[in-house]
C-alpha cells in the first residue's frame, strides 16, 4: 500500500485536526509536523526537503504527499506509477506522488543548486 504523507506547517494551526482525522481515515498514513523556525527556503520549497529526510529516514520508495489542507477522497495505490515523480494539469505541488527516493534527491540537489547559484 502507499504510504501516504501529510505534511503540517506549523503556522497553519487550523488543518492540523483535519489532517490528523484524515490520517487516520485513510490509514497507512503519517502526518508531518514541520516547526515554521526551521524553514529555510520557503514552505513551497522546503517540502521537498523534508519529504525528502522523511523518505531517506524510513528507506521509503514510493509515496503520495499532500499538504495538511488537501483532502484525499480515494485510494491512490495504482496511480501515477509510470514516473519517478509524476506532475500533472490536475495536481499541484500540495499533491505530489514520488515513486523514486533518487528522482527526489536528485530535484533536492537541483533546488539547492539553483538557489545557490
Amino acid at each position: 500500500m502507499t504510504q501516504v504523507l501529510f505534511i503540517h506547517w506549523g503556522q497553519y494551526d487550523d488543518y492540523l485536526d483535519y489532517a490528523v482525522r484524515q490520517s487516520d481515515r485513510v490509514g497507512n498514513s503519517t502526518v508531518l509536523l514541520h516547526n515554521p523556525r526551521e524553514i529555510k527556503y520557503s514552505t513551497e520549497v522546503d517540502r521537498w526537503f523534508v519529504l525528502r529526510d522523511y523518505m531517506l529516514k524510513f528507506k521509503l520508495n514510493r509515496v503520495v504527499y499532500f499538504d495538511s489542507d488537501v483532502l484525499l477522497f480515494k485510494n491512490v495505490n495504482g496511480d501515477f506509477l509510470d514516473c519517478d515523480m509524476p506532475c500533472s494539469e490536475f495536481h499541484s505541488g500540495h499533491t505530489m506522488f514520488v515513486n523514486s527516493i533518487y528522482a527526489l534527491m536528485g530535484f533536492c540537489s537541483y533546488i539547492q543548486y539553483s538557489i545557490n547559484e
